[in-house]
This record gives C-alpha cells, sequence and structure tokens, in this order.
C-alpha cells in the first residue's frame, strides 16, 4: 500500500492509503490518451492560469491533464447553451429529427 497526502482548504492534510497496483493500470491508459490529445487551450496559457492561482509545475503532463479538463469544461457550457438557447440551429435540429420519427 502507498500513502498518498492531499492538502485540504484549511491547511489539513489528509492521507489516503492506495494499493499501487490498482492505480497503475487507469494511471498508464490516461497517460497514453493524453499523449494523442491536442488541447485547444494553448499549454502556455494553461501554464500562466496556473502560476497565477499559485501552482508551479515542471510536468507538462499535469499541465495537458488540467487544459484538457478545461476543455471538456468549456465544450459542456457550449453545449449547454446551444441546447437551451432558443434560438439556437442545433435546437431546431433537434427538433426537425424528432419530428421525422
Amino acid at each position: 500500500n502507498t500513502s498518498v497526502i492531499m492538502g485540504t482548504r484549511g491547511g489539513a492534510k489528509k492521507v489516503i492509503e492506495t494499493n499501487e497496483v490498482e492505480l497503475k493500470e487507469p494511471y498508464l491508459q490516461l497517460l497514453t490518451a493524453l499523449e494523442d490529445y491536442k488541447n485547444k487551450i494553448p499549454l502556455d496559457i494553461v501554464n500562466d492560469s496556473l502560476s497565477e492561482v499559485g501552482v508551479n509545475t515542471s510536468d507538462p503532463k499535469i499541465a495537458k491533464l488540467i487544459g484538457a479538463a478545461a476543455d471538456m469544461f468549456i465544450s459542456e457550457i457550449n453545449e449547454s447553451i446551444l441546447t437551451l438557447n432558443p434560438h439556437s440551429k442545433k435546437k431546431d435540429a433537434q427538433k426537425d429529427d424528432e419530428e421525422e420519427k
């Protein structure tokens, strides 16, 4: 077992016991997927944003992972806007598809 120490907002530390074997396969899959992923937000911007909030990392994989999460978050917001906007062409196209069925 491995102890992972996580910081919390109050400054207290939380220790999580984990098994290295359990983490290894999903972690490797994530790293492999990240290698092929093309971030929409440039990594320089991600790194600058991280530095502004006090997160400094020398590992480019961390910045790429955070950038991918930001990409996903922005994509979900855009999808919601297109779906909820009464003037959206996408919403009109969905209605047309439903009427055809």
